[in-house]
């Protein structure tokens, strides 16, 4: 984890920096998505917060960083408030590239709530790839509408 949280993993440069409470941070999540960062929070940053985050910035070098307010009522909410903005430093292509686990991923600050990778699913997708789910396990769930 240590080489996650400081850049040198060769394999993967996507992890969680900061998961709110059981952080110490309640409310507050940082990841690590490849060259940027990403704040996730209910409320506006507080200065202490704004500190950690340059200093998790200038440590990791990020290019930037970005934050998303997170709403409850995202069904409510346009694809353009929805998405992450802009905070800091430079902004992200459209699209743009992480790795985890040797694998590559398209991510997106502009698509909306998501930047299409969770990074709370890391250990399933791991399973996946070291055939650690025994054959036959059904990865779809076909009650909600998955083809047989």
């Amino acid at each position: 984890m240590r080489k996650l949280r400081s850049g040198r993993n060769q394999k993967t440069n996507v992890c969680r920096l900061i998961h709110g409470a059981a952080d110490g941070w309640a409310g507050l999540y940082i990841d690590r998505l490849a060259d940027y960062l990403l704040v996730q929070s209910e409320r506006p940053l507080t200065d202490a917060q704004q500190q950690t985050v340059q200093s998790l910035r200038s440590n990791l070098k990020s290019k930037g960083v970005y934050h998303k307010h997170l709403n409850r009522q995202i069904q409510n909410t346009s694809k353009s408030n929805a998405s992450a903005r802009l905070i800091m430093g430079l902004e992200a292509p459209e699209f743009f590239e992480a790795t985890e686990h040797h694998l590559r991923y398209r991510l997106s600050f502009n698509e909306g709530y998501s930047t299409g990778l969770f990074l709370d699913m890391r250990e399933n997708r791991h399973r996946l790839l070291s055939n650690l789910i025994e054959p036959g396990f059904p990865v779809f769930d076909r009650g909600v509408g998955a083809p047989k």
